[in-house]
């Protein structure tokens, strides 16, 4: 068992690193149990928890990203997330006891990332967040709370400041 915890943390190691080639990169991360999708870049730095991941066709994770994905994390088509971007989805209630956090207390929520987004850098998604398709959250942002698709996010808590025009037919009354 030891082994295995030292192998796996090699394994992330060797893929963080910039003289890994992305085949081999993506190689690991799949051994690590992602689920990655064609056309799918994973930049450098860039580092799982767990294993828990899934990319969608298209997507892009920017260096030095870190996923903690005890809950799962989803990464839609066409999605961009920022360097330095951070995606949470382990938390645990404030106990009125102290310490306020007691371990084995932890609460996993995923969050998925919706189709056509652009995360901006340095932007960290809480657990159970689920970003609408198309959004645009920039950076230095702090996602709270799920949001509506196809608007501009920003702030810490994000808040929705302009909706984004898209292309696609709007439904008739």
């Amino acid at each position: 068992m030891l082994f295995k915890k030292y192998a796996t943390l090699t394994l992330v190691a060797i893929q963080k690193s910039t003289f890994c080639p992305t085949s081999i990169r993506h190689s690991i991360l799949v051994y690590l149990g992602w689920t990655i999708g064609e056309n799918c870049a994973v930049m450098p730095g860039s580092a799982p928890v767990i294993n828990n991941v899934t990319l969608e066709d298209g997507a892009h994770l920017g260096p030095n990203t870190l996923l903690d994905d005890h809950a799962g994390i989803t990464i839609g088509k066409d999605t961009r997330l920022g360097p330095n971007s951070i995606i949470l989805t382990r938390t645990h209630p404030i106990n009125a006891t102290i310490p306020r956090r007691i371990r084995g207390q932890d609460i996993d929520l995923p969050v998925i990332v919706g189709r056509g987004c652009w995360i901006g850098a340095h932007v960290v998604i809480l657990p159970g967040v689920r970003i609408g398709e198309g959004c645009v959250v920039g950076a230095g942002s702090v996602v709270t709370k799920s949001t509506e698709p196809n608007g501009l996010y920003v702030g810490n808590p994000a808040k929705r400041i302009k909706d984004l025009e898209t292309d696609e037919p709007k439904p008739t009354a």
